[in-house]
């Protein structure tokens, strides 16, 4: 089984300590529940943890072994991926477009750049989230539920082995809600480590089997 651990991480802007020897850690194919106010350091940690920020100091292993993360690229080369609140989508494109948007280089070393390859591919990773559209569909034509699993989508084709979902229901409906669900629960069966932040505790108490806090940018806990 992976792991995913940050260990020791710090973070100060400006002389004003923002995180401070914060350790998280997640396996693969299960639910971490990170929790804390606003303001506690989550969207910090969660930054360093994609490249956007570079920690103060600590570091980050998986499986064991420390890795740099010093930008999105390199956190896609470890499998890190983040599902974001505000979804990153174009919606006067197709769902096949949108999953190539930012993926150009790698699309054109497997060669799917030509319409009919990358359309299947598409549709491969659709399959296997359960989204039932067509690839050449437009996003714009999507329901936000649907939305987001083409965000899902787009991470899985990177192979993505630890996903943070940033509360990922936060605009979705109860159905739609259920088939996140649904999602979630086949990701761990497939291995992914899920880093799951939300406000909604029914929801952590049916999905997350592990839960960490932060508070004023400091870790509490970490309990089951």
């Amino acid at each position: 089984m992976g792991q995913l651990k940050m260990q020791g991480i710090s973070k100060a802007f400006s002389g004003v300590q923002v995180l401070q020897d914060v350790e998280l850690v997640v396996e693969s194919g299960t639910v971490l529940a990170l929790l804390g106010e606003n303001g506690a350091g989550k969207s910090t940690l969660m930054k360093i943890l994609t490249g956007e920020y570079e920690a103060s100091s600590g570091q980050i292993l998986i499986d064991g072994e420390p890795v740099q993360i010093k930008n999105v690229d390199d956190a896609r080369k470890y499998g890190i991926g983040m599902i974001h609140q505000e979804l990153n989508l174009f919606p006067n494109l197709s769902i096949a477009d949108n999953f190539l948007i930012g993926n150009e280089s790698d699309f054109n070393k497997s060669g799917f750049l030509e319409g009919k390859k990358l359309n299947e591919m598409v549709a491969s990773v659709l399959k296997r989230i359960n989204l039932a559209r067509h690839p050449s569909e437009l996003v714009g034509n999507l329901g936000i539920g649907e939305q987001q699993l083409v965000e899902i989508g787009k991470s899985l084709l990177r192979e993505v082995r630890y996903m943070i979902m940033d509360e990922p229901t936060a605009a979705l409906t109860e159905s739609e809600t259920e088939r996140l669900f649904e999602i979630i629960e086949s990701l761990k069966q497939q291995g992914v480590g899920i880093i799951y932040i939300s406000h909604r505790m029914e929801e952590l108490y049916r999905i997350a089997d592990y839960v960490s806090v932060l508070r004023d940018g400091r870790f509490m806990r970490r309990g089951t």
